[in-house]
């Protein structure tokens, strides 16, 4: 698997706070983003995403990070690989994932 930039979660809260022109992808499943996500993140398991990210015709050099769950979780590194094979150059992961984000302190949507 290739190595992709590391975000960490207080570095994310920045880009979001100075309205950085970022996507913001949760890899997690269905009832993981429902319970809470990172507030903008956009829900797109790495499973149907390549068809998905063809219809939203985002820019390949945008800021896209990924993240999941939690560092145990491989589904925001898939993803990255699979943003990789698509083209995309500015990706990066938040590797702590939602229990990280909440263990800073920061909000989850619902």
């Amino acid at each position: 698997m290739t190595s992709f930039p590391i975000i960490t979660a207080e570095e994310l809260r920045g880009r979001l706070y100075s309205r950085q022109n970022i996507l913001i992808l949760d890899t997690n499943e269905k009832e993981y983003y429902d319970n809470g996500h990172i507030p903008g993140a956009k829900h797109l398991p790495y499973q149907g995403m390549v068809m998905e990210l063809r219809k939203m015709n985002i820019p390949k050099n945008m800021e896209v990070i990924t993240y999941c769950k939690n560092s145990m979780c491989t589904a925001c590194h898939i993803a990255a690989e699979k943003l990789k094979i698509l083209g995309y150059t500015n990706i990066k992961i938040l590797v702590e994932g939602t229990d990280g984000w909440a263990k800073a302190g920061f909000r989850l949507e619902k």
